[in-house]
């Protein structure tokens, strides 16, 4: 197991726009499949504090949940995850709600439940003015914010998988490769660079603040890399 806590600078140009017309149109179903008492539940203004209040622990959320769903609304909101998410991002966010299943069975816990997750939305889905949808609940947070008829943004972002192996597989399988890849592959000398901590945290280092950031500029910068390590490091962030 990995016992040191190590971090790379890297410096990534802005995200190549994607359409975002199918998204529009995907959430615009979303929301006219709910009823009243659902819409007004989920559907927040832009500026909404709600925004910046986002966790990836089982705890009780805001907007409507898939288990709060009949078959249609199921049906729209899987439409909205699919075109907000390429196919194997859509396939990875799927095991993991499905673990939920194996630890309610570890666990004997019934709050272990594959229905809870939440959708929200910030203002009325448009291909031109702000707004954005969240979908959350046990080790996902997703959010996208959309400006202008772009993704203006997709965080804050969260993934993890518990179990991490299970019968069901390993959605985080290609992450932890490729980050024990590069790992594996720095020197000693940029070990001691990369490495600020002898010990792992007990959870994310910036948990869930609005700041998710390590001061001081802390781990190797992108440039002191080999040309192998930076494709390395490069095909980490292409997976996340």
């Amino acid at each position: 197991m990995l016992k040191a806590l190590l971090v790379l600078a890297v410096a990534m140009g802005p995200m190549a726009p994607r359409p975002v017309d199918p998204v529009v149109r995907a959430a615009q179903e979303f929301l006219a499949s709910l009823s009243d008492s659902q819409r007004t539940e989920t559907l927040l203004p832009v500026d909404s504090e709600s925004k910046f209040d986002f966790h990836y622990v089982p705890l009780a959320r805001k907007g409507v949940s898939l288990g709060d769903m009949n078959a249609r609304q199921r049906a729209t909101a899987e439409a909205l995850l699919r075109a907000s998410l390429s196919q194997s991002g859509y396939s990875k966010i799927e095991q993991i709600r499905q673990l939920e299943v194996v630890l309610r069975q570890i666990e004997g816990n019934p709050r272990r439940d594959p229905n809870r997750y939440h959708f929200l939305v910030f203002g009325e889905p448009h291909a031109s003015k702000p707004w954005a949808w969240r979908y959350e609940g046990h080790h996902i947070s997703l959010t996208f914010a959309f400006r202008e008829g772009k993704l203006a943004a997709s965080t804050p972002q969260f993934l993890a998988a518990s179990p991490a192996v299970s019968a069901n597989g390993e959605p985080l399988k290609k992450e932890r490769d490729l980050g024990f890849a590069l790992l594996n592959s720095l020197t000693v000398e940029q070990r001691k660079v990369a490495t600020i901590s002898d010990r792992a945290p007990v959870d994310i280092l910036t948990t869930n603040t609005r700041r998710a950031a390590i001061e001081g500029r802390k781990g190797i910068p992108f440039r002191s890399l080999s040309r192998a390590q930076k494709d390395a490091l490069l095909k980490l962030v292409a997976v996340h």
